[in-house]
């Protein structure tokens, strides 16, 4: 046992010491509050003694629990912001337990009757926790999650103050928490971190995650010692509930419409079932969703080259590297199920909640690229299938002993696993495809093309496989121990421990025909009889593999007319086949060889996480409350990977296979954590709160894990960094509230110093010694100099209850967040003597820029009206620009940071998006439903951070959507 366990077994045995001893004298109180109109649960809503500052708020079921109370009589105040006031005269006797539920009504408004709405009840449920909490958070209610027009659980994270989104296939994906990056954040299930769902780093993909078994979202802004501290960002929590009492449900169904490929058939389905069995003992909630959806995108992405220097006035001349315009058909099918089980017993319950999300994506991607500086255009080919599954399961328990200590312990095992069955590219190239252009703008890239189809043949074909996993088994204990000094100061000691053992498996495949297969095959004869081959030059023609298919609209949507061809003019079609790529692997499989390259960087590692807290918390008069405390973290790695890398040519064939190692390695690391929030009751209806803690970010595996890729035919070399050292940051938080039962004002900022942030390092080596001499060396580096980030947020949840009817009925929502960071990122760069022997040498220097993912300006606004079984909304995201994070790498590959220069910096374009939701009630159980995403069509755009915006690097577009569904409750 170490230090660290041995400590917190020591505080256990003396707090449950302590609660035997002065159980014989107390008592306690517990009940459930919930929505006198529907049953609801009323969570987080306030019950207290009257007249004291001993009271607590009510949890996700709406359940209340108030210990360590002297035998007497007192009056129990139960109130909730938009709702009528409560007092219960009760008795506590020692030893004993007193039951007392309650049920409240909201507040009439001049009299007038309150019919309580979807929208008004998810407004109230989100600020009442939101002012209650003894931390800073944001929320997204269950009544609220239901109204919105979300595709998935990400986007509905992204209306939250401080919150952007990363889109995939035009749907959100992931989630950027104050300006830091996915993989700095922390995303959990009732508090038990989710694994990682991508192959690269640390982030999860909240697409797999179905809103339609949530109870709530919650976004933890400043952690507690009792929070997994991995979490610069914060921490977003999905929260599940119990069964409430009698058999119900809620059963949805819907189909849809996509705009861009004009395609009916999108449909989705979704069955939640509860009920309590054994005189309400057992409660069982069992739902499940399948979805498919269309993903399909058209744009094009542009590199750009600065090899022509600079003008007469000494400004940078940009001309066009590479231009590939890009058509990907893309299907989705997802899969959710969940599972939760609670058994009430005297003194507690154990609970178990299963979550099963899956999501399968098909897609078929037709390119068309134009590499002027390597004076040749290629055409290619991409079909591949991937499976993409998140499982978490938890089992947990809470124990209340003595009529005032409370424990409380959870065992739990999730996995996450990124399977590719296939990935199958075809790859065909035209030489000395263009006319000489020194311009070389878009426009003049594609009018100075040839594109002569009849010379443009087979290069080579791909074929990939991969699996990921990531998997967790934890195990945490808490012991809680209410106290009283006095009437009006009021606290509890908590302390705890947690281990997660984690466990990563990395494992890529490739095999190829090599560049030059054509030659092999028709040298022997081999050729298919329905080819186009060109034997002067033993070239296999790509018209060999064109099929029927056509995109006739492709580019409907773009400023410019650029075609995918192939051959010369506005052609879109016929393109490549997917089935004669796949009949050419079948038939000649025995050309496919290994390719040397991917398993240089397979893995297998090992994260074990022990830690360990001791916190308070101090109320005093009910104006005050202090929460402080420390957490202790120890991480230790281990990995097993292979060292080294064969050696390719420039046509990828094998030089050698020396200096392959495997290698075995560990490390370890621990901090420790001081956590302070403040919270002062300025009045009743406002408060100020102030928070200072520190956290951490651990290294993405890949960086970590000691692996290296050489490939001198593209003049790169990449490796991982087994010293990296992880992040910590200190965060600052001071937030103002203004309440009442119109709705909730609050504007706050926020400060984060972080130290040791890490990125991608590309700097040339020159060392005769080394194998990698002359190459681009590409690998993780820490930041030697402290990032920082400053921000300020303003939130506004309201309803029109005051004025007359029909205006009672709106309800609106908004948010804004300005932010700013500084980091500085490491960079080489190379100087060459201007005379002889000019010798080149790389210099090691630093550059500022902003933090990739960090959006300057964000804005969320819904306005909603809901009235007589009627209600809409529309509502806008607004992100502002930001430095492109990171872009799909090629398997067993780093992804890029940044440019050399500020120049060459890739912007993500600002964007809105409009959403449209409208709601119509044909009875109280049956309703329909209309979702327009994405109304005005915007397209995602980037561009060079030098060119004003007028040097763009990509531009998609994925169409307007809509669903119309039927809703019936029961």
């Amino acid at each position: 046992m170490n230090k660290i366990s041995y400590r917190v077994l020591m505080i256990f045995l003396l707090l449950v010491s302590v609660s035997q001893i002065s159980a014989q004298t107390k008592g306690s109180v517990a009940g459930k509050l919930v929505d006198v109109d529907n049953g609801e649960p009323l969570i987080y809503a306030n019950v207290a003694i009257d007249g004291t500052a001993i009271g607590t708020v009510t949890n996700d079921e709406g359940e209340y629990r108030i210990a360590n109370l002297e035998a007497g009589n007192y009056i129990l105040v139960f109130s909730y912001l938009s709702y009528k006031t409560q007092h219960h005269d009760i008795t506590i006797r020692t030893g004993q337990e007193t039951s007392l539920d309650g049920s409240l009504s909201m507040e009439s408004i001049m009299g007038e009757e309150i019919v309580v709405t979807g929208m008004l009840r998810g407004q109230s449920a989100a600020i009442n926790q939101q002012i209650k909490s003894n931390t800073i958070v944001s929320v997204v209610s269950k009544d609220k999650i239901l109204e919105l027009p979300d595709q998935n659980a990400a986007e509905t994270v992204a209306r939250l103050p401080g919150v952007s989104i990363i889109r995939d296939g035009g749907e959100g994906s992931k989630v950027v928490l104050r300006g830091m990056a996915p993989r700095l954040n922390s995303i959990t299930i009732d508090g038990e971190r989710i694994p990682a769902t991508d192959a690269q780093d640390r982030s999860v993909d909240l697409s797999m995650f179905s809103t339609d078994a949530l109870s709530g979202i919650e976004y933890y802004k400043s952690l507690r010692p009792d929070m997994d501290a991995d979490a610069i960002g914060g921490q977003i929590n999905f929260t599940s509930r119990k069964a409430s009492g009698g058999f119900h449900g809620n059963a949805r169904v819907q189909t849809g419409y996509n705009d861009l490929r004009k395609e009916f058939g999108q449909y989705k389905g979704a069955l939640l079932l509860e009920n309590r069995f054994f005189n309400d003992k057992l409660g069982l909630i069992v739902g499940g969703s399948v979805q498919r959806a269309n993903r399909s995108s058209e744009g094009y992405t542009a590199n750009w080259s600065t090899e022509m220097g600079v003008d007469a006035d000494g400004n940078q001349i940009f001309t066009v590297n590479t231009f590939n315009v890009t058509d990907e058909d893309e299907t989705r099918y997802r899969y959710n199920a969940n599972l939760t089980a609670d058994y009430e017993l005297s003194n507690g319950e154990i609970m178990l909640t299963s979550n099963f999300g899956q999501t399968n994506r098909h897609d078929i991607r037709r390119r068309r690229r134009y590499r002027v500086s390597s004076a040749y255009q290629e055409y290619d080919l991409r079909e591949r299938e991937s499976r993409n599954v998140v499982f978490t399961n938890r089992l947990s328990g809470i124990h209340h002993l003595f009529n005032q200590t409370t424990i409380d312990w959870a065992v739990s095992y999730a996995t996450t696993t990124n399977k590719r069955p296939f990935d199958h590219r075809m790859r065909f190239r035209e030489i000395g495809a263009f006319n000489v252009n020194p311009e070389r703008t878009l426009n003049n890239v594609v009018n100075g093309a040839k594109d002569r189809v009849d010379e443009t043949w087979l290069k080579d074909v791909y074929f990939d496989t991969y699996d990921v996993s990531d998997d967790n088994l934890t195990l945490m204990i808490n012991i809680t121990q209410p106290f009283r000094l006095a009437d009006n100061i009021t606290g509890l000691i908590k302390g705890g421990g947690k281990y997660r053992q984690k466990t990563r498996d990395y494992n890529v495949d490739r095999i190829w025909t090599e560049h030059f297969v054509a030659q092999e095959i028709l040298a022997v004869g081999r050729e298919d009889p329905d080819w186009d081959v060109y034997y002067p030059r033993e070239w296999i023609l790509m018209s060999s593999f064109i099929g029927s298919h056509n995109n006739t609209d492709f580019g409907r949507f773009f400023e410019s007319p650029y075609y995918l061809g192939p051959g010369p003019g506005e052609v879109n079609g016929p393109h490549l086949d997917t089935d004669k790529m796949e009949k050419f692997r079948n038939d000649y499989a025995d050309y496919y060889v290994v390719y040397p390259l991917m398993d240089a960087s397979d893995y297998t590692a090992g994260e074990d996480v022990t830690a360990g807290y001791l916190m308070t918390e101090l109320n005093f008069a009910d104006r005050v409350n202090l929460l402080a405390g420390v957490r202790y973290e120890e991480t230790k790695n281990d990995y097993q990977s292979i060292f080294g890398t064969p050696r390719v040519d420039e046509d990828g064939n094998v030089i050698n296979s020396t200096g392959l190692v495997d290698t075995v390695g560990s490390r370890v690391h621990d901090q420790w954590l001081p956590m302070f929030h403040l919270k002062f009751n300025l009045t009743r209806w406002a408060d100020l709160r102030l928070a200072a803690t520190k956290s951490l970010s651990r290294p993405n595996f890949f960086s970590l894990v000691p692996w290296e890729r050489i490939n001198p035919g593209e003049g790169i070399a990449e490796r991982g960094e087994p010293n990296l050292k992880q992040m910590t940051a200190w965060n600052y938080d001071v937030i103002l509230s203004f309440y009442e039962k119109f709705g909730l004002f609050t504007i706050g900022g926020f400060y984060k110093n972080i130290d040791n942030i890490d990125y991608t390092l590309t700097s040339r080596v020159f060392d005769r010694d080394s194998p990698i001499n002359g190459l681009n060396l590409t690998r993780p580096v820490n930041a030697e100099m402290t990032s920082t980030i400053l921000g300020f947020e303003i939130d506004l949840q309201s309803n029109f209850r005051f004025l007359p009817s029909p205006l009672d009925g709106i309800v609106i929502s908004a948010n804004y967040t300005h932010l700013k960071s500084e980091t500085f990122y490491p960079i080489s760069l190379i100087e060459t003597l201007d005379v002889f022997p000019w010798t080149s040498t790389v210099v090691d220097t630093i550059r500022s820029g902003r933090m990739p993912g960090q959006v300057d300006d964000l804005l969320n606004l819904s306005i909603g009206y809901e009235k007589k079984g009627f209600s809409a909304r529309i509502s806008l995201i607004y992100q502002g620009s930001s430095l492109f994070a990171s872009g799909e790498t090629d398997a067993g590959s780093l992804a890029q940071s940044v440019g050399i220069t500020p120049d060459l910096d890739q912007i993500v374009g600002a964007s809105s998006r409009w959403d449209l939701s409208i709601n119509q009630y044909i009875t109280k159980k049956f309703q329909v439903y209309l979702n327009i995403n994405n109304l005005t069509n915007t397209k995602e755009t980037s561009y060079l951070a030098g060119s004003f915006n007028i040097l763009p690097t990509s531009l998609f577009v994925y169409g307007m959507t809509a669903d119309i569904g039927i809703s019936y409750k029961f």
